[in-house]
């Protein structure tokens, strides 16, 4: 293992650990609307909120992609002016297209909120979110430099700000006024700023000096970076689209408390995507800086080590998913979104396969293989939306026929994504034999979890915290022991790991 990859695994366990306290206050913010609002309420914020992520899609043209890609190439060989360029020419265009897109969402509200959300209180929001749209120009070019940049920790940081920053808004709003739908609105639309204000600055005195650099709007790199965006637009879309699509499409067929299962659902089985977000965020400018330097040998080397260890660490979290998902639903969000359970438990396997799959795209995005990546995500969004709208009408429950569509969907995402690799990089080995026996260890966990839930119920009767706890620890040990037995990871791995990233450099 070299010194490269420990300094990649440092900013991972980093930005994991950001990744978490974020997530804790994003669950935060969505446990203070559920519980505050009705059911009908909570599905129509979040089916507007997905209505203006999918006008997302038309922002920027891939551009925030593009300048991720080519800034470390800049920075590799010291064109410092094209960086200052880059920024000017990515923020002015997606500025452009972000205010006409708001400009047309504001105007088509009252039909929007009349024939689509069925609620006049859509207006409203529509015009707030309309304004969070140009705003995100903001955030995202503050975002994209530090990332540009390799300044993981920072980007981490700033994600955490970001997530805190909203439940304190939206918890204060609540504190001092009637609970509404206004209240969460403003403070989405407020985030995007206070993001830029407090960190844009930082970027331009301490990491990279921009007045001080000559550049202004460039037409050459818009269409060097459109070369790369556009392509990846679609992938863009691709990813916006199976977001956001079952949202749109149960808006649309079914009603708003539909809408409020299932955005109960989905985020709540997103957990696991805390480590993809934060391996994503480290492995694309990096794979990128290596594939320039055709140093495949450590590219190969981070994969695999991915592959292995992140499957070992997701496996258990997706069987607690489905062995708990009353007892996380109601301790969260109330019982009043149990109707949730179903679709949380399929959609749990369903973040599984998006984890992989979501690693292995942005692989193909960093290797300059665009057109790929853009193929792969924008045939799977094709399919789940194919699959989204047949398994609403024909399963029993729509929620459900939603989730499950969207699982069948990043499981082909997933194979196709892991194809798409190996014709790239043929020495990586997928480890299927691996993953078959951490799946059979993970049903065992199941299995344990399930016999502990029989054994608490009907002889010793403890509070229920008392039990799921106990019960996780025996499983939990169970899975490691396992682990360990059939030399998955042996100790003197651990030993040599655990050397590794804490011996001084």
């Amino acid at each position: 293992m070299t010194n490269y990859l420990k300094k990649a695994i440092h900013s991972v366990i980093l930005l994991v650990v950001f990744a978490l306290l974020g997530t804790m206050c994003s669950y935060g913010t969505r446990i203070i609307l559920a519980r505050n609002l009705t059911t009908e309420e909570y599905g129509l914020f979040y089916a507007v909120f997905a209505f203006v992520g999918f006008l997302s899609l038309a922002n920027n043209f891939g551009l925030q992609h593009a300048f991720v890609k080519f800034v470390p190439e800049f920075i590799h060989n010291k064109e410092w002016s094209n960086i200052k360029k880059s920024i000017v020419t990515v923020t002015a265009t997606a500025l452009v297209i972000s205010v006409l897109m708001a400009g047309l969402m504001y105007l088509l509200a009252p039909v929007l909120a009349i024939n689509y959300f069925k609620s006049q209180g859509a207006i409203a929001l529509l015009g707030i979110f309309a304004l969070m749209y140009v705003f995100n120009v903001f955030e995202n070019i503050t975002i994209s430099s530090f990332h540009g940049f390799q300044r993981f920790g920072v980007v981490s940081i700033i994600n955490f700000v970001k997530a805190a920053a909203l439940v304190a808004l939206v918890a204060l709003g609540f504190f001092f006024f009637e609970p509404s739908l206004m209240l969460p609105a403003i403070a989405y639309a407020a985030i995007p700023i206070i993001i830029f204000v407090f960190f844009f600055p930082y970027f331009v005195t301490k990491i990279f000096p921009f007045f001080k650099e000559e550049g202004s709007f460039s037409k050459p790199l818009l269409k060097k970076f459109m070369g790369f965006g556009i392509p990846v637009l679609l992938a863009v879309i691709g990813k916006i689209l199976m977001t956001n699509s079952q949202t749109v499409i149960l808006t649309l067929l079914t009603s708003l408390e539909d809408v409020s299962m299932f955005n109960i659902a989905l985020p709540t089985a997103n957990i696991l995507n805390i480590l993809e977000v934060a391996l994503i965020t480290v492995l694309v400018p990096m794979v990128s800086e290596l594939w320039v330097k055709q140093d495949k040998e450590r590219i190969i080397q981070g994969i695999n080590f991915i592959y292995k260890y992140l499957f070992i660490l997701l496996i258990p979290i997706v069987f607690i998913l489905i062995s708990y998902p009353e007892f996380i639903i109601q301790i969260l969000f109330g019982a009043k979104y149990l109707g949730a359970k179903g679709a949380l438990r399929v959609l749990s396997f369903g973040a599984l396969f998006w984890t992989m799959s979501s690693i292995n795209v942005n692989i193909l995005s960093a290797l300059g293989k665009p057109r790929e990546y853009s193929k792969i995500m924008f045939g799977t969004a094709i399919i789940n939306i194919l699959l989204c709208v047949a398994l609403v009408f024909l399963w029993r429950n729509a929620v459900e026929g939603a989730a499950i569509a969207m699982t069948l969907s990043y499981a082909i995402m997933m194979l196709w994504s892991f194809g798409s690799v190996r014709k790239i990089i043929e020495k990586i080995e997928f480890p299927i034999r691996l993953w078959r026996k951490l799946i059979l260890f993970g049903f065992i966990f199941l299995g344990i979890l399930f016999i502990m839930k029989i054994i608490f119920a009907g002889l010793l009767h403890t509070n229920v915290y008392v039990d799921v706890i106990l019960s996780l620890v025996i499983a939990g040990t169970s899975y490691t022991g396992l682990i360990l037995w059939s030399k998955i990871i042996t100790i003197r791995e651990i030993k040599k790991f655990s050397m590794l990233l804490f011996k001084k450099s």
